[in-house]
């Protein structure tokens, strides 16, 4: 009877993760394209993770302001405080209840980031307000993915 069960788990954790390869490869390859079209250096970085989205934060080429408040002199940083969010949040909640918490903080914080990641380049290569779709994007990747499918081959408008 274990084994049944062993192998049902192994059987939807490895329909899972094909899912979450699948989403990743749908948005590494549009980024790529779109990294290349606009000769950022290391192209590549598309397909490794958090490198994704330092190529998404040189996509645009505005400045880095988040509600006015926080102000990034390189948008790459965006990316490195993405990262080191991610390996913070993940520390932090093997505390109990209070590391809880704080990961559920630090994970609503990447998340806003993600969304302005994500505006800047809707508002690069899409005309009209991005901010909604930006806010959907942010919260469910799968979006993010299909959107750089159809704006990959648009030529961005930097001038915003």
């Amino acid at each position: 009877m274990g084994f049944l069960f062993t192998g049902i788990f192994f059987m939807i954790f490895l329909v899972v993760a094909l899912i979450a390869l699948a989403v990743y490869l749908l948005m590494a390859i549009p980024l790529f394209v779109m990294a290349r079209n606009a000769n950022i250096d290391l192209p590549w970085l598309a397909f490794i993770p958090f490198g994704n989205y330092y190529i998404a934060c040189k996509l645009s080429t505005r400045e880095f302001n988040l509600f006015d408040k926080i102000i990034l002199p390189e948008r790459y940083y965006a990316a490195l405080i993405i990262l080191a969010a991610s390996v913070c949040g993940g520390a932090i909640s093997a505390v109990p209840i209070i590391g809880s918490l704080l990961s559920l903080a630090v994970m609503i914080c990447v998340r806003i980031l993600y969304w302005k990641i994500m505006l800047d380049v809707y508002d690069t290569y899409r005309d009209g307000d991005n901010n909604v779709l930006a806010i959907i994007s942010a919260i469910f990747p799968i979006v993010f993915a299909i959107v750089l499918w159809t704006i990959k081959d648009t030529t961005p408008n930097y001038n915003v």
